[in-house]
């Protein structure tokens, strides 16, 4: 299903509970995270799975996230920026791999057990 704009989340809402969806995949949009409190209200409220690309949403309440840590992503620009500035030329400065980081939020009830072996995964839990 399709979002673009906050105004259709009740139509969606309604349309994921007759559907009997039992997750939900979120991909890295403004529309979502702009509405990630109301989401994450409706998931926990009707015990869905929700799956986000970055990790605030799982500290607001989403279920896991796999995506590139924001952390190392912020901290890795400002040293390509800082060599920008003392005169490095852009197209001379290597390409950088995002380091990508799962975090599982255990304290979200939702009636899901998560495997050891997933848990053993996760580069961060929250209980």
């Amino acid at each position: 299903m399709e979002l673009r704009t906050s105004k259709v989340f009740a139509g969606a809402f309604e349309a994921i509970i007759k559907e009997r969806a039992q997750a939900l995949l979120f991909f890295p949009e403004v529309v979502f995270s702009g509405n990630l409190a109301r989401i994450v209200e409706f998931s926990s409220t009707n015990k869905l799975a929700s799956v986000f690309e970055g990790n605030a949403s799982v500290e607001t309440g989403g279920l896991m996230s796999y995506g590139p840590s924001s952390t190392g992503f912020f901290s890795s620009g400002a040293v390509q920026v800082e060599k920008i500035l003392k005169r490095a030329r852009p197209d001379d400065l290597p390409v950088e791999r995002a380091r990508f980081e799962l975090v599982i939020n255990l304290a979200r009830e939702i009636g899901l057990t998560t495997p050891q072996r997933v848990l053993l995964k996760a580069d961060r839990v929250i209980k």
